[in-house]
C-alpha cells in the first residue's frame, strides 16, 4: 500500500533588497495594495501570516528607527548592507510627515557620523587618530609610530599605564594594520553609492573622508578610479563658481585613463566657462568624440573653428617664411 505523499511546506520568501523600495503609495491600506498587485502574485507571498509586502517592510524599517534603532542594527536585522537602510529611510522620509522625517533624518544622522568619525578601536590612544604604521609597546598596547616614539623621547613609561617600561622597542602590528585598511575599503564601498543621494552638507563630509583614504593608496589604479568618482560625485555637489579646482584635477584623470562615461557626465554638469576650460585641455579628436549637451555645442563649434583658424594661419605663415628664406613647405614636405 502506497503511502500518502507528505506535504512539505515552502521556506517563506525573505524580501530582497530591491523590496525595500515599493512604488506604491505608503499610505494606501495593505489590503488594497494586495488588491491591485497581479494576479499571478501566490497568495503565500501576499499574506501577512506567511510573507512581508514591500511596503509594509518599509514601515518595519521606519518604526524600528523611530524606536532608536541604529542604522546598522537594523540592517543586522535585515540581513542587508547598511547603505540600503539608509536609501529606504530617505525614501520615507520624503513621504512622511514631518515628525518622522525628522526621526529618520537623526538615523540619517548618525549613519553618516559613523562614517565620518574614527572608531576608537582603531586610534593611536595618544593621538585619537587612526593608526597608519601601528606598533606594540612594551606595555602590550598597539600606537602609532611616530606618536609613540615621540613619547619615548621625554618619557620612559607607558603613555597609557604610566608603568615604567623595561625596553623601547616597538613591534610592527600587521594584523592593527591590515583592520585599519579594512576599515578604509570598507568605508569607502559605503559613501560612492549614495555620494549622489545624501544631503550635499552630509555628502561633501562623506565625500572628503573617502577621498583622503583613496589618496592614501595612489597612484593604485584601482584607488584612482575610486578617487575619480569621489570627485566626480563632489564636483556636482558643490556650486559651480567653487569646483573649479575638482575639476582641473579630475579632467587629467579622466583623459589618462580614456573614461568616456565619467567625462560626458562631467561636461553635462558644467556651465559655460568650465566647458570653454575644458574644451581647451582636450584635442580635437576628443572633442569630436563627445557627446556635447545642446547648451554647449555653439561652445563646441568656437573651438574647433578657433583651433582650425590658429592652424590655417601658422601655415599660411610658415609658407611665408619658406618662400622668404627657401624652405619647404609645411604642406608639401
Amino acid at each position: 500500500m502506497e503511502e500518502a505523499p507528505t506535504h512539505v511546506p515552502q521556506a517563506e520568501e525573505t524580501p530582497s533588497v530591491e523590496d525595500l523600495v515599493d512604488p506604491m503609495p505608503l499610505d494606501r491600506p495593505a489590503k488594497m495594495r494586495r488588491m491591485e498587485e497581479p494576479a499571478t502574485r501566490s497568495e503565500s507571498s501576499a499574506s501577512p501570516e506567511k510573507g512581508i509586502s514591500r511596503a509594509d517592510s518599509q514601515n518595519m524599517i521606519l518604526r524600528m528607527s523611530q524606536k532608536g534603532m541604529s542604522v546598522d542594527a537594523i540592517a543586522d536585522v535585515w540581513n542587508v548592507e547598511a547603505v540600503e537602510i539608509v536609501k529606504t529611510l530617505e525614501l520615507m522620509r520624503s513621504g512622511k510627515d514631518s515628525q518622522s522625517s525628522t526621526e529618520v533624518g537623526h538615523g540619517w544622522t548618525a549613519w553618516v557620523k559613523r562614517l565620518v568619525e574614527d572608531p576608537p578601536e582603531l586610534c593611536c590612544p595618544i593621538s585619537q587618530e587612526l593608526m597608519e604604521d601601528p606598533v606594540v609597546a612594551a606595555d602590550g598596547i598597539t600606537y602609532e609610530r611616530r606618536c609613540i616614539a615621540e613619547w619615548f623621547q621625554s618619557n620612559s613609561g607607558s603613555p597609557t599605564t604610566r608603568e615604567t617600561l623595561s625596553t623601547h622597542v616597538l613591534n610592527p602590528s600587521q594584523r592593527m594594520k591590515s583592520a585599519v585598511i579594512a576599515y578604509k575599503e570598507k568605508t569607502v564601498q559605503e559613501i560612492l553609492p549614495v555620494a549622489s543621494q545624501v544631503p550635499t552638507d552630509d555628502a561633501l563630509k562623506l565625500l572628503s573622508r573617502g577621498e583622503q583614504f583613496v589618496r592614501a593608496s595612489l597612484p593604485d589604479a584601482s584607488a584612482k578610479k575610486k578617487l575619480s568618482s569621489l570627485l566626480l560625485f563632489r564636483g556636482k555637489r558643490m556650486p559651480p563658481g567653487n569646483r573649479r579646482a575638482v575639476i582641473e584635477e579630475l579632467v587629467p584623470m579622466l583623459l589618462e585613463v580614456r573614461d568616456m562615461s565619467q567625462l560626458q557626465e562631467l561636461l553635462a554638469d558644467m556651465d559655460g566657462q568650465e566647458v570653454l576650460w575644458f574644451l581647451r585641455q582636450v584635442d580635437e579628436d576628443m572633442i569630436k568624440s563627445l557627446s556635447v549637451p545642446g547648451p554647449h555645442r555653439i561652445l563646441v563649434c568656437k573651438e574647433l573653428t578657433r583651433r582650425i583658424t590658429d592652424s590655417a594661419i601658422a601655415d599660411a605663415q610658415a609658407e611665408r617664411l619658406g618662400f622668404l628664406w627657401g624652405l619647404p613647405s609645411p604642406t608639401k614636405g
